[in-house]
């Protein structure tokens, strides 16, 4: 009886510390010093490889196809770059 409880009280703080460090992790990334900057693309999904040259010809340093949803369905081209400070916390994933 006392190992089960043991049992389960280790799984609990193992599954909670899992818990903080995938939230620390998520927070971090959103800090992480990245802008992004989705590229208007009307009614079509977004082609990988187009994306990543237009982005890198842009002075990005990658693009990538990422869904953005609400307002349609299809993914659109996201270029990346390193964010000024001034720009972290302004980082938007909307289309328009």
């Amino acid at each position: 009886m006392g190992s089960s409880i043991l049992k389960t009280q280790t799984i609990t703080m193992v599954l909670s510390v899992l818990f903080l460090i995938v939230c620390t992790v998520a927070e971090e990334e959103n800090k992480s010093g990245f802008c992004y900057d989705p590229q208007p693309q009307p009614k079509s999904d977004c082609d990988a490889q187009k994306c990543s040259d237009r982005c890198l010809d842009m002075g990005y340093i990658r693009g990538l196809c990422k869904l953005i949803y609400p307002p349609t369905p299809y993914a659109f081209c996201v270029c990346e770059k390193p964010c000024t400070p001034s720009e972290v916390n302004e980082t938007n994933l909307s289309p328009n």
